[in-house]
């Protein structure tokens, strides 16, 4: 499902039971629109259930209250706090290839506007059916400074080879120019000319499309930048191209982003641009963690992160594959993968804390009594996207009591 099907996904949900209280965490969100299924226990078995506030903020509206746990249930994936980095999109026109771009020599003997997976968009069918040169260009005229670009966009998957491949390239200068030529049945990348330094990649993240990322760095202080799809090339004995090859290419979305980091670029939220830049701020989740005890506690929740990240105040983190719960002197940590969904539970009981990753116990670890807080909420303005679902938070008894529940949680 796509972040923004997602979102009006929960902008139709029944909002369900109100849950409030006036002991209860409160998570405000100042960005987009998004609900999880958050809960709180107060006995020792997870049947009980105290009320916990969840505001969210769109703009100058608030919504109180959150989908019952049983319409929550019904739904995959489920609801979740979805993160974005803040970033901007260089780019002009992004989606309107076909009004907006112009060829260098020939146009594309075919073109033509097709669906697209981004919600209210369409992909460009190009075609070259002579074996010229033809292709599309956007160039515009700014001052680009020095530093690391990505450059992504979106490709069709097609199935049987055709014997014609298109190409990609992003250009500061007549040196400053990488050409990336990409099978559309395989996705395999082939650099033929290399004035960025770059490196690609490509990825099937959603099903049907190539996610194609071009890394490079513009050395000298350039003048415009230029993006360009050209229709098809045809592979050459000595694995160069020759132009003139034939056929198709369905692409869309080109996007530049300076200064981030490629693997959190390939999992950002389509930026739709037009006739200017967009720049986006970071999502921001404030969370009021004071109405949180530091003992006899246990929580549960589910995330995929893609890097390096604080996923709740600054005592559950990720760093360099690992799950990390800090007390500011004590850590316990467990493994992860970016980009995979994990189920994490942890608890602290006395001087002992403890952290599970689906369903897997770590190491006991010493704990110092109190959880290590900062200012900022979920993720706090992470480089990275990232999701969150399912925060869960009881009271325990004693650690026999809130590694049960935990298991028991896991196991369901």
């Amino acid at each position: 499902m796509l972040l923004e099907d997602l979102i009006r996904l929960l902008q139709l949900i029944n909002p369900g039971h109100n849950l409030t209280g006036a002991s209860a965490p409160v998570y405000t969100n100042s960005g987009s629109m998004v609900m999880g299924n958050v809960e709180i226990h107060t006995g020792s078995t997870i049947a009980t259930l105290e009320t916990v506030t969840w505001i969210i903020t769109e703009g100058t509206g608030i919504v109180k209250g959150l989908a019952s746990e049983d319409d929550i249930n019904l739904l995959d994936p489920k609801p979740a706090v979805i993160y974005q980095p803040a970033s901007t999109n260089y780019q002009l026109h992004s989606s309107r290839i076909i009004q907006n771009w112009v060829p260098s020599t020939w146009n594309p003997d075919i073109k033509s506007y097709v669906p697209s997976f981004i919600y209210g968009q369409t992909a460009a069918y190009l075609e070259n059916t002579t074996g010229q040169y033809e292709n599309l260009k956007y160039n515009r005229a700014v001052s680009v400074p020095v530093g690391s670009y990505v450059q992504r966009c979106f490709i069709k998957k097609t199935a049987g080879a055709s014997g014609a491949f298109p190409e990609i390239s992003l250009r500061f200068s007549s040196n400053e120019h990488t050409i990336c030529q990409i099978n559309t049945d395989t996705g395999v990348p082939h650099i033929r000319l290399n004035g960025l330094d770059a490196t690609a990649s490509v990825y099937e993240d959603i099903p049907g499309w190539w996610t194609v990322l071009l890394d490079g760095t513009n050395g000298t202080q350039g003048t415009y930048y230029e993006s360009n799809v050209n229709v098809a090339y045809s592979p050459t004995a000595t694995g160069d191209t020759d132009p003139t090859g034939k056929g198709s290419v369905t692409i869309t979305q080109f996007e530049i982003y300076h200064n981030k980091p490629v693997e959190a670029v390939r999992f950002y939220d389509p930026a739709v641009t037009k006739t200017s830049i967009l720049t986006r701020s970071a999502t921001s989740y404030a969370s009021d963690y004071d109405n949180n005890q530091d003992d006899l506690i246990a929580y549960y929740l589910e995330f995929t992160v893609y890097g390096d990240s604080n996923v709740l105040s600054d005592f559950l983190k990720i760093a360099t594959n690992n799950v990390v719960l800090d007390d500011g002197v004590n850590t316990a940590t467990a493994p992860i993968i970016y980009g995979t969904h994990h189920r994490v539970g942890f608890w602290t009981v006395g001087a002992e804390m403890q952290i599970n990753v689906d369903g897997i116990w770590a190491s006991i670890t010493p704990y110092d009594g109190q959880l290590l807080r900062g200012t900022s909420g979920l993720f706090s303005d992470s480089e990275y996207p990232g999701t969150i679902n399912d925060i869960i938070y009881w009271y325990v008894t004693d650690k026999a009591n809130a590694i049960s529940i935990i298991d028991q949680v896991m196991a369901a």
